[in-house]
């Protein structure tokens, strides 16, 4: 019941123990809920490292909320979404709102949209640097392979393969990408997932809620406030207590390749301009 505690501070420790209880309690009140209601399920998505996770702990703490995470055997099957699994996760809720992180199919995000009922996304976007720093740490070489092996050779069996658009990949192909580091492919999948917010016009979507990782860490009141009106809920005070704002500013020694840094760049700035 306690595993993936190893080498956490006493602090992480009585949080995830802390939300774990929350989440029994959760599962057992739901047993004696006996009327079914409308539920809305809100997708918190975007690029793995940039706050999705903060977000689904924040919101593990609610009593008004179903909560999934990315890999919950209710909707997910190694981490990929079986949305057979999700319909039927959304039909069972006795809840009016249910959180879902699907995080590796954030390029399913018009599905998510227009095949569920009410259906709303919150998309977290995270400067580049600050994601690569992080995701060099957890993840080492094993995102660059999968970016390398897809747009060099076409191969690879994982997220990036399998749901990547075809125009995405037809981009990258078409940087000379000779020479590129392992932080360049870190790059490269920030871009190419948060590019799919920009090719969908997601910013002008009523359903969609746009939320920048640097300014939700310094003033969380603010703006999980904003997320949830956006959600159909009230605010619950104090949630941002449990929010960390060390985190920003992690990547300003992130140095890229040259063409790289100038895509990144550029739709990062496109993506703060539309906030």
């Amino acid at each position: 019941m306690f595993g993936n505690l190893k080498g956490a501070s006493a602090r992480q420790i009585q949080e995830k123990l802390s939300r774990r209880l929350i989440v029994k309690t959760k599962q057992l009140m739901n047993l004696f809920r006996s009327s079914k209601i409308e539920t809305r399920p809100v997708f918190i998505i975007g690029n793995g490292r940039s706050g999705t996770t903060m977000l689904i702990n924040l919101f593990e703490r609610d009593f008004r909320l179903d909560v999934y995470n990315e890999n919950d055997p209710r909707i997910a099957d190694n981490y990929l979404l079986d949305f057979d699994k999700l319909t039927t996760a959304i039909e069972r809720s006795k809840l009016a709102v249910m959180v879902a992180k699907p995080i590796l199919n954030t390029f399913d995000v018009m599905r998510l949209l227009n095949d569920y009922n009410d259906s709303r996304v919150v998309w977290m976007v995270r400067s580049y640097k600050d994601m690569i720093s992080s995701a060099k740490k957890l993840f080492g070489d094993r995102l660059p392979r999968y970016m390398h092996d897809l747009v060099v050779d076409g191969s690879g069996e994982n997220f990036l393969s399998k749901g990547m658009p075809q125009n995405t990949l037809k981009r990258l192909r078409e940087l000379d990408c000779r020479g590129f580091s392992n932080l360049d492919w870190i790059a490269l999948a920030w871009w190419s997932v948060n590019v799919t917010a920009v090719d969908n016009d997601l910013h002008n979507d009523p359903r969609v809620l746009l939320v920048r990782y640097d300014l939700i860490v310094p003033a969380p009141e603010e703006y999980l406030r904003k997320i949830s009106c956006f959600m159909g809920l009230e605010y619950l005070p104090r949630l941002g207590a449990y929010i960390n704002a060390r985190s920003v500013g992690k990547g300003s020694d992130v140095a890229l390749s040259p063409v790289v840094e100038k895509i990144c760049s550029e739709l990062y700035e496109e993506l703060k301009a539309k906030f």
